[in-house]
């Protein structure tokens, strides 16, 4: 959802900048914006820089994301979830629309001032290199940042003849055709991307989870906190074993559609993780993975290692028409890993 004010974004942008400068060995801005701005712009302005705090450490994983159609399909990962600064925006497409075609609008290669503004203000270097793991598959690629073309797509939300601003812009790094073709052929669905130093990713280390229907009695935990107890409903208990861990699922159905989704880990009596997934307006629950009819070109949820140095994680419980999804570790201690997708409407 974008917010609306009536002070202009560049304007909220300048004074944040002037009062409030970026600590260059962050990529970060201060701590607290100047207290001498106007309320509203300083919600702008703290909105806004909020989207491009990076710290070094962070382990910031990305979706592809593919722009056009057909045979024309192009990768492309953004860093708009975590960056969105005019001043990587080129002028003259700020100010000059309505003497450029708007084919010209919707797709712009970034000059070097404008990239090295993006690579600052992620805490990235020409020294960096991209990684892409598809999980799927196991196909994995790394490509140098210097070898990747920074690039500014316009949303497909955007109509021709309407004014557009910076935040109608997905910036980031064009992926070349040469690369994970099995993934292409797929819209690069299962496809990981870390920008860094080192490769984070733990190769052939995941397991497609194929879950199997047990009795209510075999499900750890009874409690569920019932918010449609005035309609009719049911509950289907589900569980999946790896070598030491079991998972478990239940799924309440009310009116005969899944609504939630109880998730359990456990190791013998101890419960390593927990959540409750609920359909809602911004997100729906994958259907399942099921041990009779499941293979690894349509499965969802997904267990074992994939980042190196961590425990192993869970992923693959719902779709997002807002948002981005997580993946979770099997161990409470930790917090999700969110991946950043870019999702805008």
């Amino acid at each position: 959802m974008k917010v609306k004010i009536s002070i202009p974004p560049v304007l909220a942008l300048a004074i944040l900048l002037t009062s409030n400068p970026p600590n260059p060995a962050m990529g970060r801005s201060a701590e607290k914006p100047s207290t001498s701005m106007h309320p509203l712009t300083e919600s702008y302005a703290v909105l806004q820089t909020s989207r491009f705090e990076l710290k070094e450490n962070d382990l910031n994983i990305f979706r592809v994301t593919t722009v056009g159609v057909d045979r024309n399909i192009e990768a492309f990962v953004s860093l708009s979830d975590l960056y969105q600064d005019t001043l990587a925006m080129q002028t003259k497409y700020m100010t000059n629309q309505k003497s450029i075609p708007f084919d010209d609008l919707k797709f712009f290669e970034l000059d070097s001032a404008s990239r090295q503004r993006v690579l600052t203000g992620t805490n990235l270097s020409e020294r960096d290199t991209m990684f892409m793991y598809d999980y799927q598959s196991g196909d994995f690629t790394k490509i140098p940042v210097k070898e990747l073309k920074a690039v500014a797509h316009l949303t497909p939300y955007a109509s021709e003849g309407e004014d557009i601003s910076p935040w109608d812009y997905m910036i980031g790094f064009e992926v070349g055709h040469a690369v994970l073709h099995k993934s292409k052929e797929r819209y690069y669905n299962n496809v990981l991307v870390y920008i860094g130093k080192k490769n984070p990713f733990v190769q052939a280390k995941l397991q497609l989870v194929k879950w199997e229907k047990i009795e209510e009695r075999d499900f750890p935990k009874k409690s569920l906190k019932n918010e449609y107890s005035h309609v009719l409903k049911t509950s289907n208990y589900y569980q999946f074993k790896s070598d030491t861990v079991t998972f478990f699922i239940r799924d309440v159905l009310v009116e005969n559609r899944v609504e939630i989704r109880h998730f359990i880990a456990a190791k013998g009596k101890r419960i390593l993780v927990e959540k409750i997934f609920r359909e809602s307006e911004g997100s729906s629950l994958a259907p399942l993975n099921f041990a009779d009819t499941v293979d690894a070109s349509s499965g969802e949820q997904w267990v074992g290692y994939l980042f190196k140095d961590k425990p192993a994680v869970v992923f693959g419980f719902e779709y997002h028409s807002f948002g981005c999804p997580s993946i979770m570790y099997v161990d409470k201690r930790y917090s999700e890993v969110p991946i950043n997708c870019d999702n805008r409407h």
